[in-house]
């Protein structure tokens, strides 16, 4: 921890600079950082950051700008509570709070759109979701099942773009980037958004807007060797574990229409396969999506508004033509729904709705077609359709917000039935007071992930994790420009869902429900929005003492970690403002030992040894000139070329991945008004 301590010592030392500042980061005060508004951990009317009911991090356009950031999956370890792991296939995903969450427990969300495939649950994020045309991202750090659904069991990540505020950026952005490691330049990307009024239409149907988003991006993981824990040797990195991402967004937002379309290919090299082996030809794992999403929303009275919504999804998750090419998912997904808001009194605000869901999944095994990536028409050839499913759900949610002297009462709930596991229900209480210069929250919420359809086909007989989460959160502004935020949390996730390998065999067995996991700990949040620059630490502590009994998960010896999960995480960040045009950068997170499988003996044992405490630095220096829409960025990360490694946070014959070299990049965007 002392070189960390050190360097944040030093970075919260620097000299203000005396320059006068117009960019949003550099001219908002800590008073409106508090002020905030917050969208997704309130069913009701907008809170802010003090009065939400639930702990969130919000992130701003200029502020990830700021940070260098180029995707979700970049972003998360900066957040409090959030990092990440690798797992079958070699690919990314998220823990948050100790507990392994990328298999349906961490809801993702582009514009109200959720990208969770509907097959096993997943979001891998890797080089997966851009941040170029981002407006804010949001990231609710706890449970939001009674509002969202099972996938929303442990935390809510909702990316809101630029296509929601069209009619405050007319015009056209793009976007370059290229990066390069030791190694020749590997990384590029390419962004193109636009934002535009109809103005041929106001006279007709009011303010029509239609934005757009397209981006393509390529990215290697390391260059470094990949050491297969069943022996072997070393593979290398390099070139052989590059993404490629395809991305095409668009949007029409009318006085009582919005229409949403969502397509993405994003496909990854990897060398060890869905079973976990290392291969000597590495080969892609790619995830197709493609969802239309229609909202009318209209208000009965200015009091009262409805919102009829219907969402169609199509997801081709898993599929690897090299290492399984005969295996391959098509699942889709209609969801037909309504929400109400009512502001009953003026201390009373109510919502509510009610949500059908229909999942149909697909499973073509042993067929040898080429089809198209959106229609995917595998009649006649598939066999017999087996792998053929249809599950139903119905959803039925509300809550309520009591204005009372002395605090403000949040209470919702959500009931489910589904066709195949039958009910689920999760209640929510939150209490929440805001103070001239602090503020208190006692939260606590059930949650709840039902079984996907992976799940299903192989044990019919799983049942829904059942999570019981409870937390207080206390904040105190110290001074005109200082507030300091500290959390106490308790997770504790009955009956999980675990995917689980064979230990003697290596073969994959399936899923089943264990007995339970979770975590208890504290996170702390610093953060000093000065005139000369903004400061923001955090630490966020996890133990798993006397929560976990899942053998996949646990650390020999030590019940107070699980596998891959760093018991203390410190984050900095610091941006100095130079001038009007000029902020400079520097980040740095800090994770204590990481315990990872490093080998299988031949008997079928793992051997389990701790990665280093890892420091991971990193700086840019950004260029902004609002009147001509020209912004320049140099950066680093990984600035001292650590040897980072991703463990795998459950014990399945996954070793360490090599991630996050050292890395100079260049980004330029520029932007064209509309006349």
């Amino acid at each position: 921890m002392t070189p960390f301590l050190s360097l944040a010592a030093a970075l919260a030392l620097q000299l203000p600079g005396s320059a006068e500042t117009v960019t949003n980061i550099e001219g908002v005060d800590l008073s409106d950082l508090l002020a905030q508004p917050v969208t997704v951990s309130a069913a009701a009317a907008t809170r802010t950051l003090r009065s939400s009911p639930g702990i969130v991090t919000v992130w701003t356009r200029d502020e990830l700008r700021a940070l260098g950031v180029r995707d979700l999956g970049e972003l998360l370890p900066f957040v409090a509570g959030f990092d990440l792991g690798v797992d079958t296939s070699g690919l990314v995903g998220a823990s948050f709070r100790g507990v392994w969450g990328f298999e349906g427990k961490v809801l993702v969300l582009v514009d109200g759109v959720e990208l969770n495939e509907t097959s096993h649950g997943t979001v891998p994020l890797f080089a997966r979701i851009p941040l170029d045309d981002v407006e804010r991202v949001e990231v609710l750090r706890g449970p939001g099942s009674s509002r969202y659904g099972g996938f929303a069991e442990l935390a809510v990540i909702s990316v809101t773009t630029r296509a929601q505020q069209a009619r405050d950026r007319f015009g056209l952005e793009a976007t370059m980037g290229a990066t390069t490691t030791d190694a020749p330049p590997r990384n590029g990307s390419a962004a193109l958004s636009a934002g535009l009024t109809l103005p041929a239409l106001r006279a007709h149907l009011g303010e029509v807007d239609v934005a757009g988003f397209a981006a393509i991006t390529t990215r290697g993981q390391s260059r470094r060797d990949y050491v297969p824990p069943e022996g072997g040797g070393a593979l290398s990195q390099a070139n052989r574990s590059d993404a490629l991402n395809l991305w095409l967004q668009s949007t029409l937002r009318a006085p009582h229409l919005e229409a949403r379309v969502l397509l993405q290919n994003w496909q990854q090299q990897n060398q060890t396969g869905s079973n976990q082996t290392a291969l000597d030809v590495p080969g892609p794992t790619q995830f197709l999506t493609g969802v239309v999403d229609l909202r009318l929303p209209f208000a009965l009275s200015p009091t009262w508004s409805v919102l009829p919504r219907l969402t169609l999804s199509r997801f081709l998750p898993w599929r690897s033509p090299v290492h399984d090419p005969d295996y391959r998912l098509v699942d889709d997904r209609g969801r037909l729904g309504v929400t109400t808001q009512w502001r009953a009194l003026p201390s009373l605000e109510v919502s509510g709705g009610v949500e059908l869901t229909g999942d149909v999944g697909r499973r073509i095994d042993g067929v040898d077609v080429e089809a198209d990536a959106l229609t995917l028409d595998f009649q006649p050839e598939r066999e017999g359709g087996a792998g053929d499913v249809l599950y139903g759900n119905l959803a039925i949610f509300g809550e309520a917000v009591v204005a009372t002297p002395l605090f403000l009462l949040t209470m919702g709930a959500r009931g489910e039935r589904h066709s195949q596991y039958g009910d689920s229900f999760v209640p929510r209480v939150a209490l929440t007071r805001v103070f001239d210069n602090a503020h208190a929250k006692l939260l606590v919420a059930g949650a709840f992930r039902g079984p996907v359809i992976a799940n299903l086909r192989v044990n019919p007989n799983i049942a829904p994790e059942r999570t019981a989460s409870f937390s207080l959160e206390g904040g105190l502004r110290l001074n005109p420009t200082l507030y300091l935020t500290v959390n106490a949390f308790d997770l504790t996730v009955n009956q999980p869902i675990v995917y689980f390998v064979d230990d003697t065999g290596g073969d994959e067995v399936g899923y089943a429900n264990f007995g339970r996991t979770g975590s208890r700990g504290v996170e702390a949040t610093l953060l000093d929005a000065a005139s000369w620059g903004r400061l923001q630490l955090s630490w966020s502590y996890a133990t798993a003492t006397g929560k976990n009994d899942v053998s996949v998960y646990a650390v020999p010896g030590d019940d107070s970690r699980m596998l891959g999960q760093p018991s203390h995480k410190v984050v900095g960040i610091t941006s100095l403002f130079l001038s009007d045009t000029l902020t400079l950068t520097g980040n740095a997170v800090l994770r204590s030992e990481r315990a990872a499988v490093v080998a299988v003996e031949p008997s079928g044992r793992t051997v389990v040894k701790d990665l280093p405490t890892s420091v991971l630095l990193g700086a840019t220096l950004r260029l902004a000139l609002p009147d001509s829409g020209v912004e320049a960025l140099l950066g680093v990360r990984n600035l001292l070329d650590d040897d980072f490694r991703l463990p795998q946070p459950y014990a399945s014959g996954h070793g360490p991945l090599p991630f996050d070299d050292r890395e100079v990049f260049v980004r330029l965007s520029g932007s064209l008004d509309a006349p």
